[in-house]
């Protein structure tokens, strides 16, 4: 994960591309927003799921999900860089009373790469690695990319559960 200011990022030349946003483009990712924390949350093409305060806009982390293909990201500095997808899928943050005394968010990779990934980010200003809960990736061959919103809620035995479509093109089409 990135935390703090970013602003020394943008530079001009040398042997990586110039940027003109410190952020990735956002395509496809819808923001989620936690009314608890006053934190709205969304994912970007630079790899990166970022987490907003709110009210002020100041980025609280950024969050880099181990299921990303790195050797597509290193491509982001390179000058010939070609657009792609990252970390492009909808977001779900639950309320305390559904996961207790917490908010976990659920998101995808979306067109970005078949996974999905958990955070717990009840307190997104100490966020760090630890939170990061688990990730499934696209080695189930019944996965593909997950482009509809992650369902956090109950299941009938009281469990808490994660309910998402397979996804776009899973290896087995199913």
């Amino acid at each position: 994960f990135i935390k703090g200011d970013r602003s020394n990022e943008v530079a001009s030349g040398g042997a990586f591309r110039d940027r003109v946003n410190l952020q990735g483009d956002i395509i496809n990712s819808s923001p989620a927003y936690s009314t608890e924390s006053n934190t709205v949350f969304i994912g970007a093409n630079d790899g990166m799921m970022h987490a907003f305060n709110a009210t002020t806009g100041a980025e609280l982390f950024a969050y880099i999900p181990g299921i990303v293909n790195l050797t597509n990201l290193k491509t982001l500095a390179d000058k010939a860089y070609d657009h792609r997808y990252f970390v492009d899928g909808p977001l779900a943050v639950s309320a305390k009373k559904l996961t207790p005394n917490k908010n976990i968010l659920v998101g995808s990779l979306g067109r970005g790469g078949k996974g999905l990934y958990a955070l717990d980010v009840t307190t997104p200003a100490t966020f760090d690695g630890s939170k990061a809960l688990w990730e499934v990736s696209g080695s189930d061959d019944d996965m593909g990319f997950i482009t509809s919103r992650p369902i956090i809620t109950k299941a009938n035995n009281g469990s808490t559960v994660v309910i998402v479509s397979n996804g776009l093109n899973s290896t087995n089409d199913d």
